[in-house]
């Protein structure tokens, strides 16, 4: 349904729900609504204010004009009517901002008043439009409050402040702008770059505005660097030319390294227009202590005082605005690993380090040191084979395949673009890198020499107490797996058992030269034969001697998701059982992939029971000579098996051998 709003409720915008009650939704069925139902709206006044000066700034004494601007939103014709007073939020009857003739409206019979040189004007019976707009032009005269000391006036209407005739529901916005009036000179200052390492440059510019009618001669500006722990830089230092500028011509005594400066302006342009001073702008460098704290903003202010024309007769009234940069560390170092996994052990991840250089000049001697880290089982990330290592720094990289560091040495990091206030120089190392199943959490250092602005060198670390670091960590899952049994599982002393080994690769990546070694306990050796064998792929060699305590395979290859058999006979001595275990890192893969737990199978002691032999015959009674009876001896074993079986029965008539 179409809904109007009545009010915005004394309020230029308000906001409303509009709720039914689940009571008071109800139906034939007499079915009960869970919840009931709610929308918000938005509810605005159809009169809106707006209002801008026509220059931001002003000389003292002299006249401009701001404009208010009226709208209907609403459906039907607004009569406004509206008091501006004070104009300037001042009201005071000897500075600010005075009416001047000619104020006026295009608001149809509107009529504006106000007394020349009154601190108010007021429109009256406006008429706006549906749909449309009208405006109030208001001349004034600006007068700042001290000389030397520029001031910002602003004139506000407050919400409500214009009146709707017949209609006191409407209510109109608050509006205000402002304007900057000037007698004579004012005083600005920048810097670059917002950050800036220690006993490195920043870039200042100070700009002074002439609002007066005539020309100002030798202009001197006072900067008292040292005390915001600044030092003056000048002439040409490691190929930078720091001398200070201006289009207007300056000249200074100071020397490099002063901490207080005197510059001379040959002249200071008078204003073109009232709304247009003169104006001179210096460019100069000035150098940050090296020893300032990291994180200070370095603040730099023209003082009270500090621009005046010859012969003192006329200074700025009020100190320019601050200028600050902050401090940063000279070298920065960041790290990161691509892809950052979690990745299936034995992939490779490309490691990149990169160093940042917030300084002028190069920095010289880069360095380098990132020792490996081990997983939870000691077992290190190492480089990958081949490692791709790589540099745009420059120097020497050591990173050798299957090694567990990387260095850098004698690199070079560019220096910072723009003279030392664009972005930072900088340069990267890459190297690729592998590793078994855990989180690595590697951290890196760099340290090298820095150049600082006035042509001193330092030691990085030396100066910030200590290398810059960075970490980064890269996470591998689990891909090698090994299992082991026996066959039989439980053998009595002397025994007989079969190893099965079976080696797995859960991974997403094969795995390649692919090794175990199993040392067997104390009263397990290979059998005699050994019967030592493997079903698995790749260029393998098994190695088991018979008699020895140890059998190995090398070289086998697992493909993704596959898995293969290492098997071998062992014999047993003693009492059992034995317990037989590969420890951490007798299985292993290239990369640098091994088993981070022990693999353990225990062969049971079986308890042997004897051979049974028994005879029979058949018929077992013969009754006379001559007649036949088949005999037959049957051997039953226990549980171990046996070889070289022999036996002899003797055909006396108590079985023995001494009865033969």
């Amino acid at each position: 349904m179409q809904v109007e709003a009545n009010t915005s409720n004394g309020k230029y915008l308000d906001f409303a729900a509009n709720v039914i009650p689940a009571t008071n939704l109800t139906n034939d069925l007499g079915l009960v609504s869970a919840a009931g139902a709610s929308a918000n709206v938005t509810v605005k006044s159809p009169l809106r204010v707006g209002k801008v000066f026509a220059h931001a700034t002003l000389s003292s004494g002299q006249s401009d004009f701001f404009t208010l601007t009226l709208w209907n939103d609403g459906n039907a014709p607004l009569t406004v009517s509206f008091t501006d007073s004070p104009m300037d939020a001042e009201g005071n009857g000897v500075y600010g901002l005075k009416l001047d003739a000619g104020a006026s409206t295009t608001c149809a019979g509107g009529v504006v008043t106000g007394a020349v040189g009154g601190r108010s004007v007021t429109l009256t019976g406006g008429t706006i439009p549906v749909g449309g707009s009208c405006t109030v032009t208001v001349p004034f005269t600006g007068t700042a409050q001290t000389a030397g000391v520029p001031i910002t006036y602003t004139n506000t209407l407050p919400v409500g402040a214009v009146t709707v005739a017949g209609k006191p529901e409407i209510i109109s916005n608050a509006v205000s702008s402002t304007v900057m009036v000037a007698t004579d000179l004012k005083v600005s200052k920048t810097a670059a770059p917002s950050v800036a390492s220690l006993g490195n440059p920043v870039a200042f510019q100070i700009t002074v505005e002439n609002y007066s009618a005539s020309v100002m001669n030798n202009v001197t500006i006072v900067d008292h660097l040292g005390a915001n722990r600044l030092s003056y830089l000048t002439g040409v230092l490691n190929g930078k030319d720091y001398s200070p500028t201006s289009a207007c011509g300056v000249s200074t005594p100071a020397a490099l390294n002063a901490a207080d400066v005197t510059f001379t302006l040959g002249a200071l342009p008078a204003r073109s227009s009232s709304n247009t001073p003169g104006s001179c702008t210096i460019l100069f460098w000035a150098m940050i202590d090296p020893t300032a704290p990291i994180g200070a903003a370095i603040t730099n202010t023209i003082e009270n005082g500090g621009v005046c024309t010859s012969g003192s007769t006329l200074c700025n009234g009020a100190p320019s605005n601050g200028a600050s940069s902050t401090t940063a560390k000279v070298l920065g170092i960041t790290k990161a690993f691509s892809p950052a996994g979690p990745l299936s052990e034995g992939s490779v991840s490309r490691m990149t380090i990169t160093l940042n250089n917030k300084s002028v000049n190069p920095i010289t001697g880069a360095s380098i040191t990132d020792p490996m880290p081990t997983n939870t089982s000691g077992v290190p990330l190492q480089i990958a084979s081949p490692a791709n290592a790589a540099s745009t720094c420059g120097g020497t990289i050591a990173a050798a395949a299957g090694s567990t560091s990387l260095g850098l040495n004698g690199g070079v990091i560019p220096a910072r673009a723009g003279g030392g206030t664009g972005a930072d120089g900088s340069c990267q190392v890459q190297v690729d890198v592998v590793g078994a199943a855990g989180t690595y959490n590697n951290v890196a250092t760099a340290d090298g020499t820095e150049t600082l602005a006035n042509g001193n060198t330092r030691l990085i670390s030396t100066a910030y107490g200590g290398a810059m670091s960075a970490t980064a960590t890269l996470t591998y899952t689990a891909s090698l797996g090994a299992t082991k049994s026996f066959n039989p599982a439980s053998v009595s002393p002397g025994g007989k058992s079969t190893v099965t080994i079976r080696l797995s690769n859960g991974g997403a990546v094969p795995l390649t030269n692919v090794s175990a070694t199993d040392p067997l306990p104390a009263g397990m050796l290979l059998a005699t034969p050994p019967n030592a064998y493997t079903t698995c792929g790749g260029a393998t060699t098994v190695t088991a001697a018979a008699g020895g305590n140890s059998a190995s395979l090398v070289g086998a290859s697992l493909a993704a998701g596959a898995n293969c058999d290492f098997l071998f006979d062992i014999v047993t001595t003693g009492a059992g059982p034995w317990v037989n275990t590969l420890p951490v890192g007798n299985v292993t893969a290239n990369g640098g992939v091994k088993n981070t737990t022990p693999i353990t199978a225990t062969l049971g002691a079986g308890v042997s029971s004897a051979l049974v032999v028994s005879k029979s015959t058949n018929p077992n009674s013969l009754i006379f000579p001559g007649q036949v009876s088949r005999l037959s001896i049957t051997v039953t074993n226990g549980t171990e098996a046996v070889t070289d079986l022999r036996f002899t029965d003797y055909f006396t008539a108590g079985g023995l051998r001494a009865q033969h």
